[in-house]
């Protein structure tokens, strides 16, 4: 499979993604002033330099494309195993998981983006090591995928401090100071670039980026991406993750279906917190939109994989209770049953709507299998 859709990656072209055009400008610019110049653009990345040499070598954004693809659906293969071992999926479950996201993943941000793609997978494996208590690995892990794009350290930040919290209504408050992310940053910004010593600058005018304090915004990506309307599938997506998060919510109250472990109930939600607390931030937005949607995804599947197992150890396997017991007792917890499995069809129609390109490249799999 992973052969498939690195042919594919090697043949896709689109005039709508920007990370690439950038990412050959910095390498052509490179061949002129020597690889030391990756290396003082990456300062705060260093391993996204080794992710660059490749196309450094060949001067070829195929091979760009060919090592974006390669590396995140690799790494997304070994993560979705290891969560379906973590989380106790069936076979059917692991399958389905697997499909819903190769269909909602963008294939061109992988073949693209190239170093966000990478990183964020790296986090997944590193945090389902630290999961399984192997921290040395994990803290590894992690350290590799902050190093390949610092971005993606909010997300195991976010699940330590949940972890840290003890106390529910402590989190309650992190989840609302979550929610105000957007002007906390901007403080944060003013504060760094004010601070004495080029590090803080740097650190303050890289961040100035994502909450458009820097000159001639209104001219940038982002901000013509939010003028044309571009956070609506974000918008969309994040609803369907909150959606998805109350009903397994609401499930777990009503039926004897158990929910994951409480820390990462609270992570979900301070996912979605900070997700939305971002909306005026595009690319940060954008990005924790998506992966609010994988989560809430892994969070549904484990809830239906719950509903089945229960429901068949309560009733139909265990011969327990006669069906018509079994009706009127489990009555409304089979209605959120098939709520929940409506809900996966909405995820899978909706992002075969949103993205033409990851549907084909999921298409051609099954069309090849």
């Amino acid at each position: 499979m992973l052969i498939v859709l690195a042919w594919i990656g090697w043949h896709f072209y689109s005039s709508s993604y920007v990370d690439l055009v950038r990412i050959m400008d910095e390498i052509e610019a490179a061949h002129s002033q020597g690889v030391g110049y990756l290396v003082r653009l990456y300062t705060f990345n260093p391993l996204s330099v080794v992710l660059l040499l490749p196309g450094y070598f060949t001067g070829s954004a195929q091979v760009m494309q060919l090592v974006g693809t390669v590396g995140t659906y690799g790494l997304m293969f070994i993560a979705i195993a290891k969560l379906c071992r973590l989380f106790s999926l069936s076979p059917a479950m692991m399958i389905l998981l697997t499909d819903a996201i190769l269909i909602m993943y963008d294939f061109g941000s992988a073949s693209t983006n190239i170093r966000f793609p990478i990183a964020f997978w790296l986090v997944v494996i590193g945090l389902c090591q630290y999961y399984r208590r192997k921290y040395a690995s994990s803290i590894i892990l992690i350290l590799l995928a902050a190093l390949t794009h610092l971005g993606v350290i909010i997300i195991p930040a976010l699940y330590f401090v949940v972890n840290v919290l003890k106390k529910n209504y402590n989190r309650i408050i992190f989840c609302v100071l979550l929610l105000m992310y957007f002007p906390c940053m901007t403080v944060l910004v003013g504060i760094l670039k004010s601070m004495p010593g080029r590090v803080f600058w740097e650190i303050g005018d890289r961040l100035a980026g994502y909450v458009g304090m820097t000159d001639n915004y209104q001219y940038s990506y982002d901000a013509i991406a939010i003028a044309n309307g571009g956070r609506k599938s974000g918008v969309i997506y994040l609803l369907l993750a909150a959606t998805v998060f109350v009903l397994c919510l609401l499930l777990s109250q009503i039926s004897k279906v158990r929910l994951p472990s409480s820390e990462f109930v609270w992570f979900v939600a301070a996912l979605l917190c900070f997700t939305a607390g971002s909306y005026d931030s595009y690319t940060f937005f954008i990005r924790f939109s998506n992966i609010s949607a994988y989560v809430s995804v892994l969070y549904l599947l484990y809830a239906i994989n719950e509903y089945y197992n229960t429901y068949s150890y309560y009733g139909i396997s265990g011969g327990r209770e006669s069906s018509g017991a079994l009706m009127s007792s489990y009555g409304s917890n089979i209605m959120f049953g098939y709520l929940l499995i409506i809900m996966m069809f909405i995820y899978i129609g909706y992002a075969m709507k949103r993205n033409v390109d990851t549907y084909w490249s999921w298409y051609m799999f099954i069309g090849i299998m």
